[in-house]
């Protein structure tokens, strides 16, 4: 009888102990997780996007760096709001190619990163080989929240992928 109390609480303990890195998207508004990913998968990834404003595409470069992330190259074709030169970011390398693209050499380190699903944007996180489209994930106007997390069996079920 202590045998199986003994493997209840081990059971027990293993799905709520938070012991998986993994790659997550949550609704910054409430906390809930909408996606659980494996950290080996978003080594490297990039979100491409339409700038809200001037509706012209918009592509941002990301490295998992530690215990977060690594913004380290940006592609877009024209200024507007929010959108940087370089020249508030240290260590920025701005270019030009031929069609007046604007390339954007960076080394900004992020713990989250905030991505507000819009009704123009899409947010689209790309990854390997696959696809991830925010809208789809959470409500327009919602903010998306990605951070490398600890979960546990337990909080992973609970997303279901």
């Amino acid at each position: 009888m202590k045998k199986l109390i003994g493997l209840l609480f081990l059971l027990i303990l293993l799905l709520f102990l938070p012991i998986f890195n993994c790659f997550t998207i949550s609704n910054g508004s409430t906390d809930q997780l909408v996606f659980v990913g494996k950290i080996k998968d978003f080594e490297n990834f990039d979100v491409d996007f339409t700038h809200s404003v001037n509706k012209t595409p918009v592509k941002e470069f990301y490295k998992i760096k530690g215990k977060g992330f690594n913004l380290y190259k940006a592609e877009f074709s024209s200024y507007g709001a929010g959108m940087s030169d370089g020249m508030d970011i240290d260590r920025a390398k701005i270019s030009h190619g031929e069609n007046n693209e604007i390339y954007l050499d960076l080394d900004d380190d992020f713990e989250i990163i905030t991505y507000y699903v819009g009704t123009v944007a899409d947010h689209r996180i790309n990854y390997k080989d696959k696809t991830l489209h925010l809208n789809q994930l959470l409500e327009v106007k919602s903010p998306a929240v990605l951070a490398l997390k600890r979960l546990s069996i337990f909080d992973i079920l609970k997303v279901g992928k």
